[in-house]
């Protein structure tokens, strides 16, 4: 069995996780900077340890509502092909353990997020965890249609 470590966290009330291995930090109050003529996704800009990223809404790439204000959203800094990025959530919940084996891979139309953006859902417990692919919601032209 192949043990992964993922960033379990929440947005627009979908249990979501990401490999531990991208992210970089997990920032609770950061300074974000409105980004002019920006796509809608994009909340702004922030500055890293003297790199300016881009803040994405996750919520909103992945077509949820969030109840949160932005001031109380947390900010997890991952990196995909060597490019920091923000990723705007409601909460962080913990870092976890999962089994590769017990990820579904198979279930499609999940809370009608597009399917470019997760590689599966694991069933740990009592929830769904969505596990979500950094590359799918990045650079989805890349990933092709949606379906």
């Amino acid at each position: 069995m192949s043990t992964r470590e993922v960033c379990h966290f929440e947005v627009g009330g979908v249990h979501c996780a990401v490999d531990l291995k991208k992210v970089l930090e997990i920032c609770t109050n950061p300074h974000i900077s409105k980004a002019y003529c920006a796509p809608v996704i994009v909340s702004g800009v922030s500055n890293l340890r003297g790199s300016i990223v881009s803040i994405i809404s996750l919520g909103q790439r992945l077509g949820l509502s969030s109840s949160y204000e932005q001031h109380k959203q947390k900010v997890l800094m991952v990196e995909a092909r060597k490019e920091k990025v923000g990723l705007l959530v409601d909460e962080v919940n913990a870092i976890i353990n999962i089994e590769s084996e017990d990820i579904d891979r198979s279930i499609r139309n999940l809370h009608g997020i597009d399917e470019r953006c997760y590689e599966g859902v694991h069933h740990g417990g009592d929830s769904l965890l969505v596990i979500l692919d950094l590359e799918g919601i990045l650079y989805p032209e890349e990933k092709g249609e949606a379906v």
